[in-house]
């Protein structure tokens, strides 16, 4: 069964499942840091404002960067994925940044992904919109019944999003989809 969570935009409402991934999407001209991303970053001491600025990971497209976070994040695998130059991102992009962590995730054997949706850091797309493209991208890809879960940082206001999508799912699909309470 696949669970899909909205969690609230802090790190520490976060809590620790084996097999699980923190997924960030970086763009090449973020700096600094912003949003879940940044606090990540905080959590994990700069390290990752340091990968980018030592041009260890630059952010462009395609390219991914795992970390091991030792106890400083709740996730196994700290996975940053690459979304390129800022005016470049649209929906292609956001689709196939989807596609990339799952298969990353497939990789790892990885049931549990926490992730905050690309582009939503930086404002370039509204939570309505990101969400639509999760679901539109990311259930048709999933094995089933495999046991698979999501929890997406964002605001407060994205929960009632995530809900009526995941309602409507239910409603044109027979496969199980659910929100854990």
């Amino acid at each position: 069964m696949t669970a899909v969570r909205h969690i609230p935009a802090r790190l520490e409402s976060i809590r620790y499942q084996p097999d699980s991934i923190f997924f960030g999407f970086l763009f090449e001209d973020n700096s600094p840091l912003q949003g879940t991303t940044g606090l990540l970053d905080w959590r994990l001491l700069g390290q990752l404002s340091k990968l980018k600025i030592a041009n260890q990971f630059s952010g462009k497209w395609g390219e991914s960067l795992l970390v091991l976070p030792g106890n400083r994040v709740a996730a196994d695998y700290v996975v940053l994925i690459g979304a390129g130059k800022k005016a470049d991102f649209n929906k292609e992009i956001n689709t196939g940044l989807l596609k990339q962590m799952l298969q990353i995730a497939r990789r790892l054997f990885a049931h549990h992904m926490v992730l905050s949706l690309p582009g939503r850091n930086e404002n370039l797309i509204s939570g309505e919109e990101a969400v639509s493209l999760f679901f539109e991208t990311v259930p048709p890809l999933l094995p089933l019944p495999e046991e698979i879960s999501f929890r997406i940082i964002d605001v407060f206001e994205v929960q009632s999003v995530v809900s009526a999508h995941l309602e409507q799912y239910h409603m044109q699909n027979a496969a199980p989809l659910v929100a854990p309470l």
